[in-house]
């Protein structure tokens, strides 16, 4: 590489006619190799902000790289390719270095050197495996130089133009140099306008999904801050049940219980559990309201309303603790007599169509779920006290006895968008299969589409097949993700390998096939994610991958190296005291002490042969993320002269936090246990500069962004211990950034 000695800010240099003189000096040095020859400019400018830059050049058939990580007070944006590589196999990583070398090799460049990010960066990312399979949008490996290239480091920004200097001497180099001053006066003092008008094409859009029934979710219903749109197939209208007068008055109401808070909403969907009066012993219950008082209270102490996060705690308290102890069956369980079963089905079906419509319902020995949309003019509540009034009186003449039949309170959630309601369908068909009760008869759903939810959920089905009315029984003929998860236990008891990650994919396309804007998402996930790396890697051809990745591959700064290992995972808590319980209790988990252990060691045993001397600490710390806690260990080592950036990338990549352990055991399992493409889904993505300092991330918590479209990826690590259950809910907490960042 020629570094030139000129500064490009210098006033002798800021004219149009020192930069066409500069040119002709760059095409002299070309001409003299008969090779074109890389020139990169770097100029230090006011301070931008590179998200804001790259969404104003925005093109969505260029190729296109952002990073950013709050918490470490940087971002890096880059447009457009002036140079690009590919490869793929298992000499992906050695081919990109020697594209990366003889581009060096020939390069020129000024200004300032020693400013972060300064210089030609390579923008470069690798797929999971070491190849694609065809009619993916990412290539296995690729590598491209930006035309523009905008940082922000600590508050000083840089801004570097590269583009290709032909050997052409006769070359009228007069565009080019106008081309270039023009960015240079733009980037010097940058209007953040949107400067074409086809970009203004790209608007921010609402998301739907395939395949609900059109009397779903009420179309523009706001819940909680969100937009949810009801879709049919490919995105249409559903229309929605109530007239359209009545739909500006649907006002989100919050009615207090006597246990917790009941949010309703006319044309609302709900999920409703309520249970028999002996079904919960008297210490979990006070131990349950208890936590949901304390989130309250606080909530009202500072005077807002619950946040996200807490209405999220508010249903974990219930789905994970209430739900297995109802599942456990306590209590005298008078409804698995078949007379009272009966009794509250056809209850529950008696008013179907004239006050609700009742989606889908599971009599359990000891409680009920329903999902039902009460009609206008009628509330869940109301709809409650008709079937348990008429119910306990039956069922206790039935069973000659006196006294409370039902709980008086219920649960009820108030469905917000398609993916919940969704997920609340399956829980409702397997609560007995997880319950250990066999061939259960009672439940019942109204029927989905044949092709039911596997345009959402495309890993390993979970495919819903058309079923008779009144919940006559339909069986899947696809696995889903928990089953998987088990065939990969059935692979660990086996010995066939120690640990193995498994993902699920879930697809989303938004109403009237409105284009997804990639950096309007992004410009979210960066705001709720400071910690995580914030992405977007854009092909060239209209797709993107974005996320917030909260896992660093490895960097190198001046020839020092830092990895970390980073598995296990916990809910973050609604109070300080909640969040450091469930923080105490991974840091003690032994099946998450063993998934990290796992991954510590594969590290060591990965790059120790390269000659580095690796320094950690003895005991895992926490990663806090807004939504999820990590195990953590650090790991840092001085590189030595031979070893190079990529050279510990390709030792390292995949690691067992994303693939598995033994890494040749399990890898190859995750083709067999998923159905989907993982593409750039845990791959390696990241950057290289000039001095081979770099960073890489692994493309977690992600999305692939296709004009209307949008593939979202979550995983989990299976280890011996692990329960298929909890490991789906793992992912589940994992999809909603995502998912609420589409819905923004």
């Amino acid at each position: 590489m020629t570094i030139l000695p000129i500064n490009p800010a210098a006033p002798e240099n800021a004219t149009p006619a020192a930069l066409l003189a500069f040119l002709e000096q760059c095409r002299a040095m070309a001409v003299a190799i008969s090779r074109p020859r890389l020139v990169s400019i770097t100029l230090e400018v006011s301070a931008l902000d590179p998200l804001a830059v790259l969404e104003s050049i925005f093109e969505p058939g260029e190729r296109h790289f952002y990073v950013e990580r709050p918490a470490e007070n940087f971002a890096l944006a880059g447009a457009e390719a002036v140079l690009e590589f590919s490869s793929q196999g298992e000499q992906r990583f050695a081919d990109c270095q020697r594209f990366i070398d003889a581009t060096l090799a020939d390069a020129i460049v000024v200004g300032d050197q020693t400013a972060a990010f300064s210089g030609p960066h390579f923008f470069t990312a690798y797929s999971f495996f070491n190849d694609t399979e065809p009619g993916e949008p990412f290539e296995s490996a690729s590598v491209f130089i930006p035309r523009w290239q905008v940082a922000l480091a600590n508050c000083r920004a840089t801004a570097v133009a590269n583009f290709v200097m032909p050997p052409d001497a006769r070359a009228d180099l007069r565009p080019l140099a106008e081309k270039v001053w023009r960015a240079h006066r733009k980037f010097t003092r940058f209007d953040y306008s949107v400067s074409e008008p086809s970009r203004t094409d790209i608007q921010p859009a609402r998301v739907g999904w395939h395949g609900l029934p059109a009397r779903g979710l009420e179309t523009h219903e706001t819940i909680h801050g969100l937009e949810a749109h009801a879709t049919q197939s490919h995105g249409q209208d559903a229309r929605a049940t109530q007239p359209a007068a009545q739909s500006a008055t649907h006002e989100l109401q919050i009615r207090q219980g006597a246990y917790l808070p009941h949010w309703t909403r006319d044309g609302a969907i709900y999920a409703i559990t309520f249970r028999l009066a002996d079904s919960l012993p008297k210490s979990v219950l006070e131990s349950w309201l208890a936590e949901r008082e304390d989130i309250i209270a606080t909530a009202k102490q500072l005077g807002r309303p619950l946040s996200q996060h807490e209405l999220e705690r508010l249903d974990f308290l219930h789905s994970q603790k209430i739900q297995d102890y109802l599942d456990a069956g306590a209590g005298e369980c008078h409804l698995r007599h078949p007379e009272i079963a009966t009794l509250v089905r056809d209850a529950m079906r008696h008013f179907d169509g004239q006050r609700y419509h009742l989606h889908a319902w599971c009599v359990m020995p000891n409680h009920v779920h329903v999902i039902l949309q009460p009609i206008h003019g009628h509330t869940p509540k109301e709809i409650l006290h008709s079937w348990k009034s008429f119910t306990a009186n039956a069922a206790n003449r039935s069973l000659g006895r006196t006294g409370e039949f039902w709980q008086s309170e219920y649960y009820d959630h108030l469905i917000r968008d398609e993916f919940e309601y969704a997920h609340a369908q399956n829980y409702i068909r397997e609560n007995p299969a997880k319950a250990g009760l066999k061939n259960w008869p009672w439940v019942g759903w109204h029927g989905l589409p044949a092709r039911g939810l596997k345009t959402h959920e495309t890993t390993h089905g979970l495919e819903a097949h058309a079923t008779q009315p009144h919940g006559q029984d339909a069986r899947a003929t696809h696995p889903d993700y928990r089953a998987s998860v088990s065939r990969a236990l059935d692979y660990i008891a086996r010995g066939a390998f120690q640990k193995i990650v498994l993902a699920r994919a879930i697809d989303f396309i938004t109403p009237d096939d409105a284009p997804l804007h990639p950096l309007r998402v992004l410009n979210t996930l960066r705001e709720r994610f400071a910690d995580c790396y914030s992405f977007s890697l854009a092909n060239g051809s209209g797709q993107s991958f974005i996320g917030a990745s909260p896992e660093r591959l490895l960097r190198v700064r001046d020839r020092r190296l830092l990895t970390e290992a980073l598995a296990g995972s916990a809910p973050r808590g609604a109070s300080a005291s909640g969040d450091a319980a469930l923080g105490s209790a991974l840091l003690h988990s032994e099946k998450d002490l063993r998934e990290q252990r796992h991954v510590l060691d594969s590290i060591r045993r990965r790059i120790e042969p390269l000659g580095l001397r690796l320094t950690h600490p003895a005991l895992p710390g926490l990663r806090k993320l807004a939504n999820v806690q990590h195990l953590h260990t650090p790991v840092e080592a001085a590189l030595p002269e031979n070893v190079r950036l990529l050279d510990v990338l390709a030792r390292l990549h995949p690691t067992p936090a994303v693939g598995g352990t033994p890494r040749e055991a399990a890898i190859p399992h995750i083709r067999e246990l998923e159905d989907f493409s993982r593409g750039l889904y845990a791959g390696a993505i990241g950057w290289i500069d000039s001095r081979g300092n770099g960073e890489f991330f692994v493309g977690l918590r992600s999305a692939l962004i296709d004009g209307p479209r949008a593939r979202l990826y979550a995983g989990a690590g299976i280890v011996a211990g692990s329960s298929p259950d909890k490991e789906f809910d793992e992912t589940e907490i994992k999809f909603r950034a995502m998912r609420e960042a589409l819905l923004e």
